[in-house]
């Protein structure tokens, strides 16, 4: 993968882990706040609510305790306590009695409040006084069965609030029904003098509750201590169970401890986050429901938002870092290419923009890495070159040892025989040397060097008599061209000795040096023993001589060697030969221009 697509993949994987965690954080922290803000709203319609709540039941209270201090009231409950004996009196005389003091006493109460239904005043076993809106059956009855009853006697100094729920000595009570007792007593001795009931039904209780708080998320509920709902809000969804039904055991128990101020509890199948408080007065608790994917809704409208903005700043920093990666990648890029040509053996400067950051520095710096490369390479050729040139000239002064002595051993044997021959052979040894040497000059003209390969020719022949006749042909135009010196001797010195030497019978070799086209040809040819192609092709290449004999010691590849090294490599030697018949060796060089 490319560094720019790198570093855009990691800076990806990066901003979006760290959004992922910020993401979770975010979410845990803003749920908890939120559930801890709805705590703290909850907290105060709740309170609220038990305030009124409490209120209210002093208020129905105050209608309770204003019966104990009657006089009306108290003298006619001492008469009737007195006088209480079966179903008591039923005349007409007694029901107007009854019907005066109870409108005297709670006339206002019933005909103008539509939340007391009912204020009943029972005695031990019957009741003694009541106004209703309902029908009473006159029944004889043991009141103490009655939890309403049985606690306000047990505790005289308390108001107790009971229910809902409906009295079985009432006809045609069929709504629930709130009750407040309280036992009235003489305030002369203290005596019993009965209990009052106040029944009051829940359009009280759902006025103040609305009051307060009435919106679609979210409801108030009340409960008693056992857990039987009193009031529950409409929060208007359809077909919703009653909440306040659902409320287990475990729930209650755990509200009833007061170990925590809020908790979050399961409807059918929906979350919700209670947060309750308990009246002192009556027991009851008071209950903010709220749904928890309702306080989630903004928070899931938040997290669409952050991730939206993530998006947007995401796609934003990503086109941006990538016009800087590419402002940043394109240089080196161009740089790489460079060097990729430069690694192929092109070793030219790079040409960037001037640019004064680190690309610019290290453009600068591979560029003086190259010219310090370029001279190093040139002083490394020029040195091999060299180098080369003073090893091919060490050969070229190398004189095979033997055929020094052997001339010399065939002059003194003339010359003690007083041969005719001895002075043409000193003479062309003579010369041979002087043009061999050439006051160290490297190059000689062609007909110079065909001078030296004859000098040497006549040394051979008159060594080895009747053994091989030579000739020599050049063409006029190009005697004077200019060759490298010493290049026909070792061609025509091989001829000799591999392939004249060991044929049966009288040899010839033939030189021949002319021009085709821009190409100048010198040709030894003779009709020795010759050799095969792999002969050739390792006689050239160096890695064997012909039957195992030495020649001038500069040999084919040498010659080779240093023509290819003046002219090029499309020049030199080349080699054909066939075995019994001969061997042809040709030399190509350039002809001059000039």
């Amino acid at each position: 993968m490319k560094i720019k697509n790198r570093t855009l993949l990691w800076t990806s994987v990066i901003i979006g882990f760290s959004m992922i965690i910020f993401l979770f954080s975010f979410i845990y922290v803003y749920n908890e706040k939120l559930l801890k803000d709805n705590v703290t709203y909850s907290q105060k319609i709740v309170k609220n609510t038990v305030t009124y709540l409490d209120n209210y039941i002093d208020e129905l209270d105050s209608i309770a305790i204003s019966a104990n201090y009657n006089y009306y009231l108290q003298n006619y409950l001492i008469e009737e306590i007195e006088n209480e004996t079966g179903y008591g009196d039923f005349s007409n005389k007694k029901s107007v009695h009854d019907y005066e003091i109870n409108s005297k006493l709670f006339g206002y109460e019933i005909n103008n409040r539509i939340d007391v239904s009912s204020i009943m005043i029972f005695g031990r076993k019957r009741l003694l006084l009541y106004k209703t809106m309902y029908s009473y059956q006159y029944v004889v009855d043991n009141f103490r069965k009655y939890p309403w009853y049985s606690d306000a006697i047990n505790d005289p100094n308390k108001v107790k609030v009971t229910g809902p729920q409906q009295h079985s000595f009432l006809l045609g009570n069929t709504d629930d029904t709130v009750s407040i007792s309280r036992m009235i007593r003489n305030y002369k001795d203290g005596s019993f003098l009965g209990v009052i009931l106040i029944d009051v039904n829940l359009n009280r209780i759902r006025e103040i509750c609305d009051g307060i708080f009435h919106e679609s998320e979210g409801k108030i509920c009340v409960i008693n201590e056992e857990g039987h709902p009193i009031y529950e809000q409409d929060s208007g969804a359809r077909n919703e169970k009653a909440l306040s039904l659902e409320l287990s055991d475990k729930l209650l128990g755990t509200i009833n401890s007061g170990a925590r101020e809020s908790l979050i509890y399961t409807v059918a199948g929906k979350e919700y986050q209670i947060v309750y408080n308990q009246m002192g007065k009556t027991g009851w608790i008071v209950m903010m429901l709220t749904p928890v994917d309702t306080l989630q809704g903004s928070l899931v409208n938040t997290v669409k938002l952050i991730i939206g903005v993530f998006i947007i700043i995401l796609s934003i920093t990503l086109i941006l870092l990538e016009v800087m990666m590419t402002n940043i990648v394109n240089p080196i890029s161009r740089l790489q290419k460079q060097v990729d040509t430069i690694d192929k053996g092109n070793l030219e400067l790079i040409e960037l923009t001037p640019r004064k950051d680190e690309i610019g520095d290290l453009t600068t710096s591979f560029n003086h890495m190259i010219e310090r490369v370029q001279n190093l390479e040139e002083k490394i050729i020029n040195d091999q070159e060299e180098k080369r040139k003073l090893e091919l000239q060490a050969l070229q002064g190398q004189i095979n040892p033997h055929f020094l002595y052997n001339t010399l051993d065939s002059i003194i044997w003339m010359a003690e025989i007083k041969d005719d021959h001895v002075v043409p052979m000193t003479e062309a040894l003579a010369k041979l040397f002087r043009l061999s040497l050439n006051q160290g000059k490297e190059m000689f003209t062609i007909e110079e060097e065909l001078e030296h390969v004859k000098n040497y020719l006549i040394i051979q022949s008159m060594r080895y008599v009747n053994k091989f006749d030579y000739s020599i042909e050049v063409q006029d135009s190009i005697r004077k061209y200019r060759i490298i010196k010493l290049i026909l001797q070792p061609i025509v010195e091989n001829s000799i000795y591999h392939g004249i030497k060991e044929k049966k019978g009288k040899g010839r070799i033939s030189i021949r040096a002319y021009q085709e086209e821009d190409m100048v040809r010198l040709k030894v040819e003779d009709d020795g023993i010759g050799m095969s192609e792999d002969q050739c092709s390792a006689l050239l290449s160096g890695k064997i001589e012909p039957s195992g004999k030495k020649g001038s010691g500069i040999g084919f590849k040498n010659v080779n060697e240093r023509i290819k090294m003046y002219f090029g490599n499309p020049y030199g030697v080349s080699i054909s030969s066939e075995i019994n018949k001969g061997t042809t060796v040709v030399i190509s060089i350039p002809a001059p221009k000039e």
